[in-house]
């Protein structure tokens, strides 16, 4: 049975997330902790497949705790954070040092109907312990897995159009990512040199308010400008715009630049941003003048649009299993048929060096 231990000082919150947990999981054991001290002895005698982590707490507080649980354990961390100016400072921080995802705290709990909250909560608890289950696998790999993997691997490169791919027509890099993306995203913009020839749009699943301090936190650690995308901010060299939470980002072309569209729109497959939506219109105005980047996420968001833009005659990549932290978004891009090429993060970064310098 998978163990999951709730930390909150709070009696009413960790019984709301232990009943929350147990009505979605049956195979789930809820253990509950009401301060770090405790949740460390607790995590040594449970050994927990994920933990979920109030960032408020008296003595030791939420980031405190995160950096002494990662020296004892690689279950998945995940941050409850209050929905603040101070709640995404201190988020962005957590996934900085470890934590493997953050959720936004419920402001008031008014009744038993589901929430957005909930709906979000146990996302990131399911692909939690989708990763746990993946890093287990590796570390008890028999001879027989290792064929089975491989013929896998075989199965899924059957499904990636193999042929020369013309990069020279290319204009604009879209990424679509989710869990596990904060800290892969951080990486790739941080090792592009600042005459990278492409703008550069992503769409990384986060919440509303969530997403200018990670722009800003990502601006300040690589030489290209980056920015939370706003209405109309137009496309070019050396700059990349990141997808406002709770918005959909679309790209628009005119006869002098290509431009940004930012609106409050639906969920499209799931999300707000949406890969989908950011990647159809890449596939509406470039056509086969793109790159379109799918990487790790739970869901199946950004394969349709990417399978548009594939049609189209644009570019795709794939980031690999191996690399990713959940193999969702890609895999499903992959089985649609609507990858040209699966890389490693670092294959794909020194392939962006190569192609836009």
């Amino acid at each position: 049975m998978n163990k999951v231990l709730v930390v909150d000082d709070t009696v009413f919150m960790r019984q709301f997330l232990k009943s929350v947990i147990e009505a979605a999981f049956q195979d789930v054991e809820v253990i509950v902790a009401a301060s770090g001290i405790i949740a460390l002895e607790k995590i040594k005698v449970y050994e927990p497949d994920v933990i979920t982590l109030d960032f408020e707490m008296p003595g030791m507080n939420g980031l405190d705790c995160l950096k002494e649980f990662t020296k004892i354990t690689k279950a998945p961390i995940i941050m409850v954070s209050a929905f603040t100016t101070q709640g995404a400072k201190i988020s962005i921080d957590a996934l900085s040092f470890g934590a493997f995802d953050f959720v936004c705290k419920p402001s008031k709990i008014f009744n038993n109907e589901p929430s957005d909250f909930e709906e979000h909560f146990l996302e990131k608890i399911e692909a939690g312990l989708y990763f746990r289950k993946q890093y287990q696998a590796i570390r008890k790999k028999s001879a027989f897995t290792e064929l089975f993997k491989q013929n896998q691997d075989q199965q899924v490169k059957a499904k990636v159009e193999i042929k020369k791919i013309d990069y020279s027509k290319i204009e604009v890099v879209g990424i679509g990512i989710s869990t596990g993306g904060p800290s892969v995203v951080r990486e790739i913009l941080s090792r592009l040199p600042k005459n990278f020839k492409f703008p550069i749009m992503i769409v990384q699943h986060m919440p509303v308010g969530f997403t200018s301090e990670f722009a800003a936190r990502l601006n300040d650690n690589s030489q290209l400008e980056v920015k939370e995308a706003q209405d109309g901010d137009v496309l070019k060299q050396g700059r990349a715009l990141i997808a406002p939470g709770g918005k959909q980002l679309e790209v628009e072309k005119s006869s002098l630049a290509g431009f940004v569209k930012v609106f409050d729109g639906e969920k499209v497959s799931g999300h707000k941003p949406s890969a989908d939506v950011l990647f159809s219109s890449l596939a509406k105005y470039y056509g086969d003048r793109v790159l379109g980047i799918i990487m790790t996420g739970m869901g199946a968001d950004g394969s349709k649009g990417l399978l548009e833009m594939r049609n189209a005659g644009a570019v795709t990549w794939a980031q690999n299993e191996e690399t990713c932290i959940v193999y969702g978004m890609p895999k499903v891009a992959v089985e649609k048929g609507a990858v040209c090429e699966v890389m490693s993060v670092d294959e794909i970064i020194e392939k962006l060096k190569q192609i836009g310098i």
